[in-house]
């Protein structure tokens, strides 16, 4: 079940990977001339934006405090405040929440499929079962009891 869903996060982790590459430059663009260590490289902020992705948002750190703190030239650390609030918003509600929605719905549909082969696995050990039985069951006792065919 765990391989199913990781294959199927892959899977859909593929179809983001341009939405994640995206946020990454937008990201990238309106962050990196701040103080912002995890946006001074395109790399990093590519990373920076996956790890956000995945809940890691960390608000309070890369965008507030910056907004409010200034230079001793009374220059903001946030060059671009209102862009890069409304790029948040947007990733905000793109992507870890249409992501985890997304997973959770994919998991459930497969649980369907999952269940429907541990009901043939079933009646396949139940076969395997009786077949033993049988087997071990004294030759007397079998002819007397087996039938050739059923009437009901």
């Amino acid at each position: 079940m765990f391989l199913k869903i990781l294959q199927i996060f892959i899977k859909v982790l593929m179809v983001f990977s341009t939405r994640i590459r995206d946020f990454g430059f937008a990201f990238y663009i309106l962050l990196s001339r701040g103080d912002h260590l995890s946006f001074k490289t395109t790399p990093m902020s590519l990373v920076r934006t996956f790890s956000m992705m995945l809940d890691e948002i960390d608000f309070l750190g890369t965008y507030v405090k910056p907004y409010y703190l200034t230079t001793e030239d009374d220059r903001s650390f946030f060059l671009f405040p209102l862009p890069a609030f409304f790029i948040l918003g947007l990733f905000m509600v793109l992507m870890p929440i249409l992501i985890l929605n997304l997973l959770i719905a994919l998991a459930v549909g497969d649980i369907e499929s999952v269940r429907r082969n541990a009901q043939l696995k079933r009646l396949a050990m139940q076969v395997v079962l009786h077949t033993e039985l049988e087997r071990k069951l004294p030759k007397m006792l079998l002819q007397h009891v087996d039938k050739c065919e059923l009437i009901e």
